[in-house]
């Protein structure tokens, strides 16, 4: 290491290679840990570089985009990404993401972020559609009720007929054919509070 900085953040390109060759959860968490020194320790504007370098991971389609995404949303959740607009920066990627596993680590770090009305309003569409699709994961339901919640808690955004029927709608779907005890649990308690 230099100067205690692991040797996938020196650069980039050092970034990108270690994402190539599969980094362990230890290795991705010491990234993590050393994220927010790394301006002091390598230059300023260094972070940003190396967050631009993962944006582009996500998007580039290649097998690294989905340790990538995962990469962003471990630094999202630590609260250690430099990168602004960053809702945005994703949201966009969420658009292209060409599979539910790549969606599901960029949800995961949308969920921990401020949302613009219309990226709520977007995603609380998706939130909607999505329970109806057979080959839906466990992951991608459990977010999908996230949304929901998060909307129907948005009080600068007050939910007309037509919102609250489909939530109705998509909820009551939900309970009836979903797998997981837990959603079934989530979705009836978000009935409940559609009823208050």
């Amino acid at each position: 290491m230099n100067g205690g900085c692991p040797p996938a953040l020196l650069a980039p390109s050092d970034l990108l290679d270690a994402l190539v060759n599969v980094p362990s959860k230890e290795e991705v968490a010491l990234w993590v840990q050393h994220w927010q020194g790394l301006d002091a320790r390598c230059g300023s504007g260094h972070t940003l570089r190396l967050e631009e370098a993962l944006f582009d991971a996500v998007d580039s389609g290649e097998p690294c985009s989905f340790r990538a995404a995962w990469a962003i949303a471990l630094l999202t959740e630590a609260g250690a990404m430099k990168s602004t607009g960053l809702s945005g920066r994703l949201y966009g990627l969420l658009h292209g993401a060409g599979s539910f596993s790549l969606q599901r680590e960029l949800m995961r770090s949308l969920l921990m972020l401020s949302w613009s009305p219309e990226q709520l309003d977007d995603l609380t569409q998706w939130a909607l559609d999505v329970v109806f699709l057979d080959d839906m994961p466990l992951s991608a339901l459990h977010h999908s009720l996230k949304v929901m919640e998060r909307r129907m808690k948005a009080a600068e955004a007050p939910m007309g007929p037509g919102l609250r029927a489909a939530l109705k709608d998509s909820l009551s779907h939900v309970r009836r054919t979903a797998d997981s005890a837990h959603a079934k649990k989530k979705a009836a308690l978000l009935m409940a509070r559609l009823s208050e």
